[in-house]
């Protein structure tokens, strides 16, 4: 406890109220808090932090999931399973949305990918490496099977440098 709220402290001190290392901080004390079944001080620390992570990052980030998951573990070890079962529905929302985010973004690198294993191709370079790459971007992220087989068509077409005639 001593060292916890040291960390808190010097927290405050150097870097502001509102740093997100603070924020990890109260997390990590909050838990600590909710071990010991003080749930009441562990969900004052825990929503502090959740504040200081949105004031930081906003609502659609990783941390703000992690910190309401912190809830509602501190909400199921008090008894509270509603509201346990609301915290975790929100971070899994949140995490599905920056899931698909980040799939879309994905996407849009294998095309750029594909576009540049074309041009390789078109000046008679080997464009197999990179058209690699985009087929594993793909599959990775579950694009839809047209896109699959339009990539691993590209794989076997640029393979190889134009043959000259």
């Amino acid at each position: 406890k001593p060292l916890f709220e040291r960390a808190i402290a010097i927290g405050e001190g150097s870097l502001g109220g509102q740093h997100p290392h603070l924020a990890f901080a109260l997390n990590n004390f909050a838990r600590w808090w909710n071990a010991q079944g003080n749930f009441e001080t562990a969900l004052k620390l825990a929503i502090r932090g959740l504040e200081i992570f949105r004031t930081a990052f906003g609502e659609q980030h990783e941390l703000i999931a992690m910190s309401h998951s912190v809830l509602g573990w501190i909400h199921s070890d008090a008894g509270d399973l509603a509201l346990a079962s609301e915290r975790h529905k929100v971070a899994m929302d949140i995490c599905d949305r920056l899931h698909e985010i980040n799939r879309n973004k994905q996407r849009v690198r294998a095309g750029f990918l594909v576009n540049k294993a074309r041009c390789l191709h078109t000046v008679g370079e080997n464009g197999g490496e990179v058209a690699n790459e985009a087929l594993v971007l793909v599959e990775r992220v579950h694009c839809p099977v047209h896109e699959i087989e339009t990539a691993r068509r590209l794989v076997a077409q640029v393979a190889s440098p134009i043959e000259e005639t």
